[in-house]
């Protein structure tokens, strides 16, 4: 308790005034036994905001997860075409929030790169091809497509003969 609410509290119950909370729910009569549902009391901080992810629902009553976000891309030639299959099957998953070319390609650029953040090939590659392809603040340049980023990303760190290999 605050040293200086004590002293004046102590004053005023020594000159026999009545004690008058601030808060009128302190001054609420309340049977001996019964605990306030603190729940129900308005509270005075405003509300949480909402979450930053969206909450997928199935009928509005359970959320679930409809595919695991890709991993980190490092540029490991090995591991590309791993992160094209968890790439296509996320976006695939949550088509709504991907609606937009420019959510596509914000949406990958945000995965070349390492865990650590730290340089790499992949956030190098990312880094260049956003100073030729953004318009500063306005973002991407009018006719960039997810289609023709892909395609570069696919020039850069794809194996040549991977998609023969796989046809195989």
């Amino acid at each position: 308790m605050h040293a200086g609410f004590r002293s004046m509290h102590v004053k005023q119950m020594q000159l026999g005034a009545k004690w008058e909370p601030s808060d009128p729910y302190l001054a609420l009569p309340l049977p001996e036994d019964e605990i306030p549902d603190l729940d129900k009391l308005p509270s005075k901080q405003p509300p949480s905001p909402p979450p930053t992810t969206p909450a997928h629902t199935m009928s509005g009553h359970h959320c679930i997860t409809l595919a695991a976000p890709p991993p980190y891309f490092d540029g490991d030639k090995s591991k590309y075409l791993g992160f094209v299959d968890l790439r296509t099957t996320y976006i695939g998953a949550y088509q709504l929030e991907f609606s937009e070319d420019t959510t596509k390609i914000l949406f990958v650029l945000s995965y070349l790169g390492n865990k650590a953040g730290t340089s790499c090939t992949t956030s190098r590659w990312a880094m260049n091809w956003k100073q030729h392809n953004f318009e500063g603040l306005k973002g991407i340049k009018a006719g960039v497509t997810s289609t023709t980023f892909l395609e570069e990303l696919q020039r850069a760190f794809g194996d040549s003969n991977a998609e023969q290999v796989a046809a195989a």
